[in-house]
């Protein structure tokens, strides 16, 4: 299973699991690294991720 660590701010949050991550508040121009990954990327650049944005997107289009 893949773990997905966050960048906020200065600190590094995690490690959450893809579960975790659709209940958080992920943007696609959030910070994120996981085992495998050289660098830290934006959520919009892992395919993975693409479904926790969406569903961040619509959760706020629909709040």
């Amino acid at each position: 299973m893949t773990l997905y660590y966050i960048s906020v701010g200065l600190e590094d949050q995690g490690p959450f699991s893809l579960e975790q991550l659709k209940v958080l508040h992920v943007e696609r121009d959030s910070f994120i690294w996981h085992e495998g990954l050289e660098e830290w990327t934006t959520a919009e650049n892992i395919p993975e991720l693409n479904e926790v944005i969406i569903n961040t997107t619509l959760h706020e289009l629909t709040s």
